[in-house]
């Protein structure tokens, strides 16, 4: 398990975050907090500030917002409605019927949860297989899906007004496989979550850091050269974005995109640059969607023309854009069948071709749109929620950066960091037993067994004899293997352990009792087991996982990356030459 990701599980006693907020909430805020939720379920978009604004008094309002902070509601601007206030997940969970929102989401996750241990293999499921397997009323299932977004619990997916998918995130591999999931949703909600972060557009702009070729190390100060470090600033950065339609039917479309990307300090790039479709612009447009930082992609009612092979180059781009990991913003229009004849495919493989392309954009974060200045403020959105979510390097201008003998001098001081980095995590670095060093394990063993005289059944050994056994900690990754493949808890692995010394000990059975082939019984110590376990998980070949029914006092052990490699390696045919 990753230090980015904590481990999902039920901690007993542990107090709900959610209830805190509650708690702390002033009925204004609580007032606000629902009339803004109203708002957006009624209109299916937020209150404009200015609105809410004229209605309460521009200061007060501000004042009540600044105390809830910008992950429970924020500031947000578009370029043809101005600015307006949204709620985030957090934001919605607090309102009057949070609490009911909260279960639904518990719901949701609870059925991932049983999908990946029914069919793993599956990572997209539609709004229709939620509603069939929840129960879900038409109500229900949208505010679901306005959750799941808004709450980023997906690895990306399709909302629109009359259907949603998502694509299956990471974090169900880490949930509990019992219980109840309430404490894992919040560690989910809450995992971006900072109390202090501004509410308003003007503070948000103030608190961008500049960046420094140092921020990454974060040196003791005691190391750190005396010289101050050139920075950059961040505001000064401008993000490549490249744009990817159809041409001749969008192209009053396409400038209300280009013009909202330069209203947020983006540089658009697009098929106006590629007039003639050939092999030699092909590449060209692929190394020019490497280098962009972004990738937008928009459909309506044409599919394009097409190469020799049958396929329209738009879905090209947008299928070279996804296998080299480029962040993926689509755009569909909502009823393309209400667009003027011109505008539509003349025939039914155009058609098809376009439905099946519009399917596999749905597929990914993508957001409908019926109008040239909606489409406009729906990318300004999206873009805006990328640039502070998902950043990226971006380009800054020459003059910007330092010179070319600053930059060689940033560069030794860098590396000279390093090293001294790297001596001192040696220095301090403990060595833990491994390889061929041994363990000492004692040992009871027990023999000359008699059955009880009230209970036929039951053995009870009348002599026994003290021994240690010796076992190398390769040894003991081969002999716990299996189990650790699978994840075992620490009295399976103890059965395991106690197993294999048994039969190592038959010799010395033999000899001491005096027969060939002996009844005698084993017993050694838990506490070395457990000594073991956390050895191998201080090397970080084991990783500890919380137990049945979320219990952290009995928890399970697992071998990491680096541990099946270790055992594959001790398994593995050495070579002879």
């Amino acid at each position: 398990m990753t230090q980015k990701r904590k481990l999902l599980s039920e901690k007993p006693g542990e107090k709900s975050r959610l209830e805190e907020l509650r708690r702390t909430l002033t009925a204004p805020q609580r007032e606000l907090l629902n009339e803004f939720w109203q708002h957006y379920r009624q209109n299916a978009k937020w209150p404009l500030a200015r609105t809410v604004h004229s209605q309460r008094g521009k200061q007060a309002i501000r004042e009540c917002l600044q105390q809830l902070g910008g992950d429970i509601v924020v500031e947000s601007q578009d370029s043809s409605t101005g600015r307006h206030y949204e709620l985030t997940i957090i934001g919605v969970l607090l309102t009057d019927a949070g609490s009911d929102y909260f279960a639904l989401l518990v719901r949701y996750l609870e059925f991932l949860r049983k999908q990946f241990k029914e069919a793993p293999e599956r990572l997209s499921f539609s709004d229709k297989d939620f509603r069939q397997a929840l129960s879900l009323s038409d109500e229900q299932l949208k505010i679901l899906g306005e959750l799941v977004r808004l709450g980023r619990l997906w690895n990306g997916g399709g909302y629109g007004a009359e259907s949603w998918n998502v694509q299956v995130p990471d974090e169900v591999e880490d949930l509990p496989e019992k219980g109840p999931l309430n404490q894992p949703l919040e560690v989910l909600l809450f995992r971006w979550f900072q109390a202090a972060r501004p509410v308003f557009i003007e503070d948000r702009q103030r608190q961008i850091p500049a960046t420094s070729p140092f921020d990454p190390f974060k040196i003791d100060a005691e190391v750190v050269p005396s010289a101050a470090p050139i920075t950059v600033d961040a505001l000064k950065r401008r993000y490549q974005v490249f744009v990817s339609s159809t041409y001749e039917d969008l192209k009053e479309e396409r400038q209300h995109v280009i013009q909202a990307l330069l209203e947020t300090k983006c540089i658009p790039l697009g098929m106006e640059l590629f007039p003639a479709a050939s092999v030699e612009q092909w590449e060209l447009i692929k190394r020019v969607i490497e280098e962009c930082d972004y990738y937008v992609v928009i459909v309506a009612g044409r599919y394009g023309s097409l190469n020799d092979s049958g396929v329209g180059y738009t879905d090209m781009e947008f299928e070279f854009a996804v296998s080299i990991g480029k962040p993926v913003i689509g755009f569909y229009h909502k009823s393309p069948d209400s667009l003027p004849g011109a505008k539509l495919e003349k025939t039914d493989a155009g058609r098809e071709r376009l439905k099946s392309f519009t399917e596999k954009i749905k597929k990914r974060l993508c957001r409908p749109w019926s109008s040239p200045a909606e489409l406009g403020s729906a990318v300004k959105s999206a873009i805006l929620n990328e640039l502070e979510f998902n950043p990226k390097p971006g380009w800054i201008r020459a003059d910007a950066i330092p010179s070319s003998a600053a930059v060689e001098k940033l560069k030794q001081r860098i590396a000279d960091l390093e090293e001294r980095l790297k001596k001192q995590k040696s220095a301090s670095r403990p060595a833990f037993a491994a390889g061929e060093e041994r363990i000492r394990i004692p040992v009871v063993v027990k023999y000359d067994f008699q059955k009880d005289e009230d209970e036929s059944w039951k053995k009870t050994a009348q002599k026994k004899f003290e021994h240690q056994v010796e076992i190398t900690w390769d040894d003991l990754v081969l002999i716990l293997g299996s189990h650790l493949q699978e994840g075992a808890d620490l009295s399976h692995l103890w059965e395991k352990l106690d197993s294999e010394i048994e039969k190592r000990l038959l010799p010395v059975a033999k000899k001491v009792i005096g027969e060939s082939n002996p009844e005698y019984k084993c017993d050694s110590p838990q506490e070395k087991v457990d000594v073991v376990m956390k050895t191998l998980v201080a090397r970080k070949l084991v990783k500890m996982m919380v137990g049945d029914y979320g219990n952290w006092s009995d928890p399970k052990f697992r071998f990491t990356p680096k541990g099946l490699q270790h055992l594959a390696e001790l398994q593995a045919v050495l070579s002879t030459t």
